[in-house]
């Protein structure tokens, strides 16, 4: 990746004038961590003053873009360039909705992406992925959950999001998952 040094002004700025400088160029570039999220390696380029040679860019650190968050150093260990979209399949999802009266306890199915839940007749107790159980009371209320995925492969939420349904409450269920068998 090339990286230019910023122009250089006559004088540089320097108090009283002298050789010209410039101050450090940084730059970002996309890539993929080896599960296929993005990150931003950030590089910056050394001052270059006069007629000096501009130095080589050196790694600064990354940028996760779903968090903003910088972490300075090396880039995390498989990085590299992000998987093109035409070098694979796309794995085919497939919708399910179901409608539930209690008693009874729904829980994510294997490979999920995104689930929905819409409360028709409460209460409805959901235990989110981090163990948290919320009681929903209002009838009609609906939240989601989905997964980020990559260009090659959909996004899985975890194991353990559950909808428990008493007796007496219904609820209709929303979710997609890579389709059993032969879809086509």
């Amino acid at each position: 990746m090339p990286v230019q040094p910023l122009p250089c002004s006559p004088g540089g700025g320097s108090n009283p004038p002298g050789e010209s400088c410039c101050s450090p160029s940084i730059t970002s570039t996309s890539l993929c961590q080896a599960d296929g999220s993005p990150v931003l390696l950030m590089v910056r380029s050394p001052c270059v003053c006069g007629t000096d040679p501009a130095g080589a860019p050196e790694v600064i650190g990354w940028i996760d873009p779903t968090t903003g968050q910088f972490t300075a150093g090396p880039l995390p260990a498989g990085a590299g360039p992000c998987p093109d979209a035409g070098d694979c399949d796309p794995v085919p999802m497939c919708p399910q909705l179901l409608g539930i009266t209690g008693p009874e306890t729904w829980t994510i199915p294997d490979g999920t992406e995104s689930v929905s839940v819409t409360v028709a007749c409460g209460p409805v107790t959901v235990t989110d992925c981090a163990g948290n159980s919320t009681v929903i009371t209002e009838c009609g209320a609906a939240f989601s959950w989905a997964a980020p995925g990559t260009p090659c492969s959909p996004g899985v939420l975890c194991g353990a999001l559950a909808v428990d349904i008493p007796d007496g409450a219904t609820a209709y269920i929303q979710w997609s998952a890579p389709c059993e068998g032969d879809e086509s």
